[in-house]
Protein backbone atom coordinates (compact mmCIF):
# COMPACT_ATOMS: atom_id res chain seq x y z
CA UNK A 1 0.00 0.00 0.00
CA UNK A 2 2.81 2.36 0.84
CA UNK A 3 4.50 1.55 -2.47
CA UNK A 4 1.35 2.36 -4.43
CA UNK A 5 0.89 5.57 -2.49
CA UNK A 6 4.47 6.63 -3.17
CA UNK A 7 4.01 6.03 -6.92
CA UNK A 8 0.85 8.14 -6.97
CA UNK A 9 2.64 10.87 -5.03
CA UNK A 10 5.53 10.75 -7.50
CA UNK A 11 3.14 11.12 -10.45
CA UNK A 12 1.34 14.07 -8.88
CA UNK A 13 4.36 15.87 -7.47
CA UNK A 14 6.05 17.95 -10.20
CA UNK A 15 9.15 18.59 -8.08
CA UNK A 16 9.66 14.83 -7.55
CA UNK A 17 9.46 14.21 -11.29
CA UNK A 18 11.91 17.03 -11.97
CA UNK A 19 14.36 15.62 -9.42
CA UNK A 20 14.05 12.15 -10.94
CA UNK A 21 14.74 13.48 -14.46
CA UNK A 22 17.73 15.46 -13.19
CA UNK A 23 19.14 12.40 -11.41
CA UNK A 24 18.67 10.26 -14.52
CA UNK A 25 20.40 12.88 -16.69
CA UNK A 26 23.34 13.07 -14.27
CA UNK A 27 23.63 9.28 -14.48
CA UNK A 28 23.54 9.48 -18.29
CA UNK A 29 26.40 11.95 -18.64
CA UNK A 30 28.55 10.31 -15.94
CA UNK A 31 31.22 8.03 -17.51
CA UNK A 32 31.44 4.37 -16.59
CA UNK A 33 33.27 3.78 -13.30
CA UNK A 34 35.76 0.92 -13.15
CA UNK A 35 35.58 -1.41 -10.14
CA UNK A 36 38.03 -0.38 -7.38
CA UNK A 37 41.28 -2.26 -6.94
CA UNK A 38 41.10 -4.95 -4.28
CA UNK A 39 43.46 -4.60 -1.30
CA UNK A 40 43.09 -8.26 -0.32
CA UNK A 41 46.20 -10.45 -0.23
CA UNK A 42 45.81 -13.22 -2.84
CA UNK A 43 47.72 -16.26 -3.97
CA UNK A 44 47.35 -17.20 -7.63
CA UNK A 45 45.92 -20.70 -8.05
CA UNK A 46 47.70 -21.01 -11.39
CA UNK A 47 51.31 -19.90 -10.79
CA UNK A 48 51.42 -19.48 -7.00
CA UNK A 49 52.37 -15.79 -7.07
CA UNK A 50 51.28 -13.77 -4.03
CA UNK A 51 49.91 -10.34 -4.91
CA UNK A 52 47.40 -7.62 -4.03
CA UNK A 53 44.82 -6.72 -6.69
CA UNK A 54 42.16 -8.14 -8.98
CA UNK A 55 44.45 -10.07 -11.38
CA UNK A 56 47.74 -11.91 -11.07
CA UNK A 57 50.59 -9.69 -12.40
CA UNK A 58 52.48 -12.78 -13.62
CA UNK A 59 49.95 -14.87 -15.54
CA UNK A 60 46.88 -12.58 -15.61
CA UNK A 61 44.43 -14.99 -13.94
CA UNK A 62 41.54 -13.41 -12.05
CA UNK A 63 41.66 -13.34 -8.26
CA UNK A 64 38.01 -14.40 -8.08
CA UNK A 65 38.66 -17.89 -9.51
CA UNK A 66 37.54 -20.43 -6.91
CA UNK A 67 35.46 -23.57 -7.29
CA UNK A 68 33.86 -24.11 -10.71
CA UNK A 69 30.36 -22.59 -10.57
CA UNK A 70 27.39 -22.08 -12.85
CA UNK A 71 28.28 -18.39 -13.28
CA UNK A 72 31.81 -19.33 -14.35
CA UNK A 73 30.42 -21.87 -16.82
CA UNK A 74 28.17 -19.18 -18.35
CA UNK A 75 31.11 -16.77 -18.52
CA UNK A 76 33.25 -19.35 -20.31
CA UNK A 77 30.38 -20.07 -22.71
CA UNK A 78 30.08 -16.36 -23.55
CA UNK A 79 33.85 -16.09 -23.97
CA UNK A 80 33.62 -18.45 -26.95
CA UNK A 81 32.07 -15.55 -28.91
CA UNK A 82 34.20 -12.93 -27.13
CA UNK A 83 31.02 -11.57 -25.55
CA UNK A 84 31.87 -11.63 -21.87
CA UNK A 85 35.27 -9.95 -21.65
CA UNK A 86 34.08 -6.56 -22.91
CA UNK A 87 30.86 -6.44 -20.89
CA UNK A 88 28.31 -6.75 -23.68
CA UNK A 89 25.38 -6.45 -21.27
CA UNK A 90 26.59 -3.09 -19.98
CA UNK A 91 27.04 -1.99 -23.59
CA UNK A 92 23.47 -2.99 -24.48
CA UNK A 93 22.16 -1.18 -21.39
CA UNK A 94 23.99 2.01 -22.30
CA UNK A 95 22.97 1.68 -25.95
CA UNK A 96 19.35 1.94 -24.82
CA UNK A 97 19.66 4.46 -21.97
CA UNK A 98 22.66 6.70 -22.84
CA UNK A 99 23.74 5.88 -26.42
CA UNK A 100 25.37 9.19 -27.35
CA UNK A 101 27.23 9.59 -24.06
CA UNK A 102 28.47 6.00 -24.33
CA UNK A 103 29.92 6.80 -27.77
CA UNK A 104 31.64 9.87 -26.31
CA UNK A 105 33.18 7.80 -23.51
CA UNK A 106 34.34 5.14 -25.98
CA UNK A 107 36.03 7.68 -28.27
CA UNK A 108 37.64 9.38 -25.28
CA UNK A 109 39.52 6.16 -24.50
CA UNK A 110 37.18 4.13 -22.25
CA UNK A 111 37.28 1.11 -24.58
CA UNK A 112 38.00 -1.70 -22.12
CA UNK A 113 34.65 -1.16 -20.40
CA UNK A 114 32.56 -1.61 -23.56
CA UNK A 115 32.09 -4.20 -26.27
CA UNK A 116 33.70 -3.31 -29.60
CA UNK A 117 31.14 -1.47 -31.79
CA UNK A 118 32.27 -3.29 -34.93
CA UNK A 119 31.92 -6.71 -33.27
CA UNK A 120 28.53 -5.61 -31.94
CA UNK A 121 27.54 -4.55 -35.47
CA UNK A 122 28.15 -8.01 -36.97
CA UNK A 123 26.69 -9.78 -33.92
CA UNK A 124 23.44 -7.78 -34.13
CA UNK A 125 23.30 -8.24 -37.92
CA UNK A 126 23.50 -12.02 -37.45
CA UNK A 127 20.91 -11.92 -34.66
CA UNK A 128 18.62 -9.84 -36.86
CA UNK A 129 18.81 -12.45 -39.64
CA UNK A 130 18.08 -15.28 -37.21
CA UNK A 131 15.08 -13.47 -35.73
CA UNK A 132 13.75 -12.45 -39.14
CA UNK A 133 14.23 -15.79 -40.91
CA UNK A 134 14.11 -18.27 -38.02
CA UNK A 135 16.72 -20.56 -36.57
CA UNK A 136 16.63 -22.80 -39.66
CA UNK A 137 17.66 -20.01 -42.00
CA UNK A 138 19.34 -21.45 -45.09
CA UNK A 139 21.35 -19.57 -47.75
CA UNK A 140 19.82 -21.83 -50.41
CA UNK A 141 16.35 -20.54 -49.56
CA UNK A 142 17.54 -16.95 -49.86
CA UNK A 143 19.17 -17.75 -53.17
CA UNK A 144 15.99 -19.28 -54.57
CA UNK A 145 13.99 -16.26 -53.38
CA UNK A 146 16.45 -13.96 -55.14
CA UNK A 147 16.13 -16.04 -58.33
CA UNK A 148 12.33 -15.82 -58.12
CA UNK A 149 12.52 -12.05 -57.79
CA UNK A 150 14.89 -11.95 -60.75
CA UNK A 151 12.50 -14.03 -62.88
CA UNK A 152 9.59 -11.75 -61.99
CA UNK A 153 11.69 -8.69 -62.88
CA UNK A 154 12.65 -10.21 -66.25
CA UNK A 155 9.01 -11.09 -67.03
CA UNK A 156 7.91 -7.60 -66.11
CA UNK A 157 10.65 -6.06 -68.27
CA UNK A 158 9.62 -8.30 -71.21
CA UNK A 159 5.98 -7.34 -70.73
CA UNK A 160 6.85 -3.64 -70.65
CA UNK A 161 8.96 -4.06 -73.79
CA UNK A 162 6.02 -5.65 -75.63
CA UNK A 163 3.71 -2.82 -74.61
CA UNK A 164 6.26 -0.24 -75.73
CA UNK A 165 6.68 -1.96 -79.11
CA UNK A 166 2.90 -2.05 -79.69
CA UNK A 167 2.64 1.70 -79.22
CA UNK A 168 2.88 3.64 -82.52
CA UNK A 169 2.19 7.22 -81.49
CA UNK A 170 4.23 9.99 -83.09
CA UNK A 171 4.75 12.33 -80.13
CA UNK A 172 8.11 13.05 -78.55
CA UNK A 173 7.67 10.48 -75.80
CA UNK A 174 7.02 7.74 -78.36
CA UNK A 175 10.12 8.61 -80.36
CA UNK A 176 12.27 8.45 -77.25
CA UNK A 177 10.74 5.10 -76.32
CA UNK A 178 11.33 3.70 -79.81
CA UNK A 179 14.93 4.84 -79.62
CA UNK A 180 15.31 3.12 -76.25
CA UNK A 181 13.83 -0.08 -77.75
CA UNK A 182 16.46 -0.17 -80.46
CA UNK A 183 19.41 -2.53 -80.26
CA UNK A 184 21.41 -0.07 -78.17
CA UNK A 185 18.43 0.53 -75.88
CA UNK A 186 17.96 -3.18 -75.32
CA UNK A 187 21.63 -3.51 -74.48
CA UNK A 188 21.29 -0.70 -71.93
CA UNK A 189 18.30 -2.47 -70.36
CA UNK A 190 20.33 -5.65 -70.05
CA UNK A 191 23.19 -3.79 -68.40
CA UNK A 192 20.83 -2.11 -65.91
CA UNK A 193 19.26 -5.44 -65.06
CA UNK A 194 22.71 -6.97 -64.56
CA UNK A 195 23.68 -4.17 -62.15
CA UNK A 196 20.42 -4.49 -60.20
CA UNK A 197 20.77 -8.26 -59.99
CA UNK A 198 24.41 -8.05 -58.85
CA UNK A 199 23.52 -5.58 -56.08
CA UNK A 200 20.53 -7.69 -55.03
CA UNK A 201 22.62 -10.86 -54.90
CA UNK A 202 25.39 -9.20 -52.93
CA UNK A 203 22.84 -7.83 -50.44
CA UNK A 204 21.26 -11.27 -50.03
CA UNK A 205 24.49 -13.22 -49.60
CA UNK A 206 26.37 -10.59 -47.53
CA UNK A 207 23.76 -8.56 -45.61
CA UNK A 208 26.09 -7.39 -42.82
CA UNK A 209 28.85 -6.34 -45.23
CA UNK A 210 26.27 -4.60 -47.44
CA UNK A 211 25.01 -2.55 -44.47
CA UNK A 212 28.56 -1.69 -43.46
CA UNK A 213 29.39 -0.43 -46.96
CA UNK A 214 26.22 1.70 -46.99
CA UNK A 215 27.13 3.19 -43.61
CA UNK A 216 30.64 4.07 -44.77
CA UNK A 217 29.28 5.71 -47.95
CA UNK A 218 26.62 7.50 -45.90
CA UNK A 219 29.22 8.75 -43.41
CA UNK A 220 31.33 10.38 -46.15
CA UNK A 221 28.60 12.91 -46.95
CA UNK A 222 27.18 13.28 -43.44
CA UNK A 223 30.62 13.94 -41.96
CA UNK A 224 30.56 17.44 -43.50
CA UNK A 225 27.84 18.45 -41.03
CA UNK A 226 29.37 16.79 -37.94
CA UNK A 227 33.10 17.46 -38.23
CA UNK A 228 32.84 20.59 -36.03
CA UNK A 229 29.97 19.57 -33.73
CA UNK A 230 29.76 21.40 -30.36
CA UNK A 231 30.56 18.45 -28.05
CA UNK A 232 33.31 16.93 -30.22
CA UNK A 233 34.83 19.75 -32.33
CA UNK A 234 37.94 17.80 -33.36
CA UNK A 235 36.08 14.80 -34.79
CA UNK A 236 37.95 12.83 -37.46
CA UNK A 237 36.33 10.81 -40.24
CA UNK A 238 37.37 7.43 -38.81
CA UNK A 239 35.89 8.44 -35.44
CA UNK A 240 32.68 9.51 -37.16
CA UNK A 241 32.41 6.11 -38.84
CA UNK A 242 32.61 4.54 -35.36
CA UNK A 243 29.91 6.99 -34.18
CA UNK A 244 27.56 5.90 -36.97
CA UNK A 245 28.29 2.22 -36.29
CA UNK A 246 27.42 2.65 -32.59
CA UNK A 247 24.27 4.62 -33.40
CA UNK A 248 23.21 2.04 -35.98
CA UNK A 249 23.73 -0.70 -33.40
CA UNK A 250 21.14 0.98 -31.19
CA UNK A 251 18.76 1.22 -34.16
CA UNK A 252 19.30 -2.46 -35.06
CA UNK A 253 18.73 -3.61 -31.49
CA UNK A 254 15.31 -1.94 -31.36
CA UNK A 255 14.44 -3.15 -34.88
CA UNK A 256 15.08 -6.73 -33.71
CA UNK A 257 12.40 -6.15 -31.07
CA UNK A 258 10.19 -4.69 -33.80
CA UNK A 259 10.56 -7.88 -35.87
CA UNK A 260 9.15 -9.87 -32.95
CA UNK A 261 6.19 -7.56 -32.23
CA UNK A 262 5.69 -5.86 -35.63
CA UNK A 263 4.69 -2.52 -34.10
CA UNK A 264 4.70 0.84 -35.87
CA UNK A 265 5.42 2.52 -32.54
CA UNK A 266 8.63 0.48 -32.07
CA UNK A 267 9.62 1.31 -35.65
CA UNK A 268 9.36 5.04 -34.93
CA UNK A 269 11.13 4.47 -31.60
CA UNK A 270 14.12 2.98 -33.44
CA UNK A 271 14.38 6.07 -35.66
CA UNK A 272 13.99 8.37 -32.64
CA UNK A 273 16.75 6.49 -30.78
CA UNK A 274 19.04 6.87 -33.79
CA UNK A 275 18.47 10.63 -33.72
CA UNK A 276 18.84 10.70 -29.93
CA UNK A 277 22.17 8.89 -30.11
CA UNK A 278 23.64 11.39 -32.57
CA UNK A 279 22.10 14.29 -30.65
CA UNK A 280 23.60 13.25 -27.29
CA UNK A 281 27.00 12.79 -28.90
CA UNK A 282 27.15 15.93 -31.05
CA UNK A 283 25.08 18.49 -29.13
CA UNK A 284 22.86 19.19 -32.15
CA UNK A 285 19.07 19.02 -31.84
CA UNK A 286 17.26 15.95 -33.17
CA UNK A 287 15.41 18.09 -35.72
CA UNK A 288 18.66 19.47 -37.08
CA UNK A 289 20.16 15.99 -37.35
CA UNK A 290 17.04 14.76 -39.17
CA UNK A 291 17.46 17.57 -41.74
CA UNK A 292 21.14 16.72 -42.20
CA UNK A 293 20.36 13.03 -42.71
CA UNK A 294 17.54 13.80 -45.18
CA UNK A 295 19.83 16.03 -47.27
CA UNK A 296 22.52 13.35 -47.23
CA UNK A 297 20.12 10.58 -48.32
CA UNK A 298 18.77 12.58 -51.28
CA UNK A 299 22.31 13.55 -52.30
CA UNK A 300 23.49 9.92 -52.24
CA UNK A 301 20.45 8.74 -54.22
CA UNK A 302 21.13 11.38 -56.87
CA UNK A 303 24.83 10.53 -57.08
CA UNK A 304 24.09 6.78 -57.24
CA UNK A 305 21.58 7.18 -60.08
CA UNK A 306 23.94 9.47 -61.96
CA UNK A 307 26.93 7.15 -61.52
CA UNK A 308 24.97 4.03 -62.57
CA UNK A 309 23.46 5.82 -65.57
CA UNK A 310 26.82 7.10 -66.80
CA UNK A 311 28.50 3.75 -66.21
CA UNK A 312 25.77 1.74 -67.95
CA UNK A 313 25.58 4.01 -71.00
CA UNK A 314 29.38 4.10 -71.32
CA UNK A 315 29.45 0.30 -71.05
CA UNK A 316 26.63 -0.16 -73.58
CA UNK A 317 28.10 2.02 -76.33
CA UNK A 318 31.75 1.09 -75.78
Amino acid sequence: MKKGTSIIKFVKDKQERTNARRAFHLWQIRPHEVAPLSNKQCKCACCGTEYVGNFCPRCGQSASVNHFSLKQAIDLFLDVWDVNNRSVFRTIRDMLLRPGYMIRDYLNGMQAGYFSPFKMFFMLATLSLLVENGVFFSPNESKSDADKDWEMMVKQAYHDAQEDTASEEEDTGTKLQQKFDSESGKLVKQRVQMVVRAISKFKTMNPALFRLILLVLFSQSLFVFFRHCPRFPSLSFSEFVAVLICSYNTYTLIMIINILFDSTIINFLAIWMLLLSLSQFSGYSKRRIFVYMTITIFLLIFLFIAAVSLGVYAWAWS
